[in-house]
């Protein structure tokens, strides 16, 4: 069984180039993580500023991480690539809902496979069965909308995207981009690519 989350771990690596980061709770490098999320955030969502950020990161850090939570999809340097927010939905079934997405649309790709390696991650760790994603309009370019179709989210609305963990099997998945196993932030709290 996946480990849960608490304040133990707040940080997982989710491939060689990206890692996650539980926003919400304490660590060595908590603050500076959260100041880096803060410049995303300001930059997709002009309208927040840092007293609100504050607010926002004070009302999660109240709440247990068993049912909702503030991540960072980081890379290397510590620098946030997508910051959102998640839920446990408990009806009628235990789905992870991911909201309120800021995303850096920066060259190259891997962010939206990072991003679904982190969510099945997460889910598994919680215990769901399924993931929602809640799209602001524009979040994705439009080849990361066709890349989490492919990694087999399917669209619920116009802004939403759901994925079935029991019924992604790993034939449908590309080898390359997300692991037949739990991704290593379901796996192990602090664990390195390979190990």
């Amino acid at each position: 069984m996946p480990p849960m989350i608490d304040g133990r771990s707040a940080r997982a690596v989710t491939d060689d180039v990206f890692s996650t980061r539980l926003l919400n709770l304490d660590g060595p490098d908590g603050d500076a993580a959260r100041r880096r999320a803060f410049a995303l955030v300001s930059l997709a969502r002009p309208g927040v500023d840092a007293a609100q950020w504050a607010e926002i990161v004070r009302h999660y850090r109240r709440r247990s991480p068993q049912r909702a939570g503030l991540v960072a999809l980081s890379d290397r340097r510590g620098y946030a690539h997508a910051v959102f927010l998640y839920a446990v939905d408990a009806v009628p079934r235990r789905i992870l809902r991911l909201h309120d997405l800021a995303i850096a649309h920066v060259p190259g790709g891997g962010l939206e496979a990072a991003l679904s390696r982190c969510a099945d991650g997460l889910a598994m760790a919680l215990g769901c069965s399924a993931v929602r994603l809640e799209l602001p309009r524009g979040a994705l370019r439009p080849d990361g909308l066709e890349d989490l179709r492919a990694l087999g989210y399917g669209e619920a609305g116009t802004t939403t995207l759901v994925r079935d963990l029991a019924l992604s099997s790993s034939a449908s998945r590309d080898p390359r981009t997300v692991p037949a196993s739990p991704p290593a932030c379901a796996r192990r709290p602090r664990c390195r690519p390979g190990s």
